[in-house]
C-alpha cells in the first residue's frame, strides 16, 4: 500500500512504479479532443474529417481514429468499443438508444 501511494504522489513520474508502467503505456489521448483514454473508457472510432491533421498522438484501429465518449466527442454516435491494454479496442456487442 505504501508503494501505491507514493506512486499516486508522484503522478507526473509514473515510469519509476513498475506496478503502473504497463497501465501507463495503455493510456492514450482522443483524436479529436486530446483529452485521456485510460484502459476501459468507451470510445467512438471516426473516419478523419476532411482536412483533418492528425496529431501524433492520434492511435488509429482499422482505418478510424479513436476518440473518447466525452459528449463534445462523440456527436450522436454510439458506443463503438471500449480502450483495453494493451492498446486495443474490444468491440461493444450493444448500442445505445
Amino acid at each position: 500500500m505504501i508503494g501505491l501511494l507514493k506512486c499516486l504522489k508522484n503522478i507526473g513520474k509514473l515510469t519509476n512504479c513498475c506496478q503502473f508502467q504497463s497501465f501507463e503505456n495503455a493510456i492514450i489521448k482522443c483524436a479529436w479532443c486530446g483529452g485521456i483514454i485510460i484502459p476501459g473508457d468507451p470510445i467512438t472510432l471516426h473516419f478523419p474529417r476532411e482536412g483533418f491533421r492528425n496529431p501524433e498522438y492520434v492511435v488509429i484501429f482499422e482505418e478510424k481514429l479513436v476518440c473518447c465518449f466525452r459528449k463534445r466527442c462523440r456527436n450522436g454516435h454510439n458506443i463503438d468499443g471500449y480502450w483495453v491494454n494493451p492498446g486495443n479496442v474490444e468491440t461493444a456487442f450493444f448500442t445505445l438508444q
